[in-house]
């Protein structure tokens, strides 16, 4: 071929993605990249971006006979949760990308208090913010801060924090988004090597979780499409499985593809 096939594998994607963060950092050079993520054989160019996010609201503690001596983290959690709603949510409605869907905000998690008798002195929140090319991780927490900020001014007793999660950070890079030109020939190899190989015609897939493709695509500027056997469902559960057909196939179309795209 005219060319060199490169094969990684790597770990750490459902964590701190440490195996492509250090092949990016180290430099890896490539004309195009496959992502082996299962796609049941249809395929993707891009993906949000994703961002865990802590907001850590302070109250002060008081019995509940003598609620009013203390300040309720727990109800400055529930007010911020319904102002943070009604400011980015018609935002991010209008923030969408037709192959990768819409800008969302979900609120997964939510702690604080002691008991019922105590007005709560503390209150953590947890969310998941997936993002869309052209907003920035910056984009994503000081549109958060700046709620906080706003409720900060207008009331003298919330006070909250906001950080990224550790458990979701990498040591240096970030979980940003993926997005590859529709035309690029790789998008069109691919495409005819699927069709050849499972008499299958291929659609582009724009519901994505996050892959390392987007370390690939955004920092080694590598354009990349996501494309693998298996069937999505399995993945995160106890019986993750791939059938033997398809893993016979996806040899076939990465040779195929390899082929056709190196001549």
């Amino acid at each position: 071929m005219k060319g060199d096939l490169i094969f990684t594998a790597v770990v750490g994607e459902e964590g701190r993605s440490e195996g492509t963060e250090r092949l990016v950092l180290e430099g890896i050079h490539a004309d195009r990249a496959i992502v082996g993520e299962p796609s049941q054989f249809d395929y993707a160019i891009g993906h949000r971006g994703l961002e865990w996010i802590e907001i850590h609201v302070k109250g002060k503690i008081a019995h509940s006979g003598v609620a009013e001596t203390g300040v309720n983290a727990i109800s400055k959690a529930a007010q911020f949760i319904v102002e943070l709603e009604k400011e980015l949510g018609p935002k991010l409605k209008e923030r969408n990308n037709p192959y990768t869907g819409p800008s969302i905000l979900n609120f997964g998690r939510i702690d604080g208090g002691t008991q019922p008798s105590t007005v709560a002195d503390q209150c953590t929140i947890q969310l998941d913010r997936r993002y869309v090319r052209g907003e920035s991780v910056e984009d994503v927490i000081g549109e958060i801060q700046a709620v906080i900020n706003r409720l900060s001014g207008e009331d003298a007793s919330f006070q909250a924090t906001c950080r990224p999660m550790a458990a979701n950070q990498m040591n240096h890079l970030y979980h940003v988004p993926m997005l590859t030109d529709p035309k690029d020939p790789l998008v069109h190899v691919l495409h005819n090597s699927i069709r050849k190989v499972t008499s299958h015609n291929p659609k582009i897939s724009t519901k994505r979780g996050w892959t390392d493709g987007g370390l690939i695509s955004h920092y080694a500027k590598i354009p990349t499409v996501i494309c693998g056997p298996g069937d999505i469902a399995y993945s995160h559960s106890r019986n993750e499985k791939i059938e033997i057909k398809q893993l016979e196939h996806a040899v076939r179309i990465y040779l195929q593809t390899a082929i056709d795209f190196c001549q």
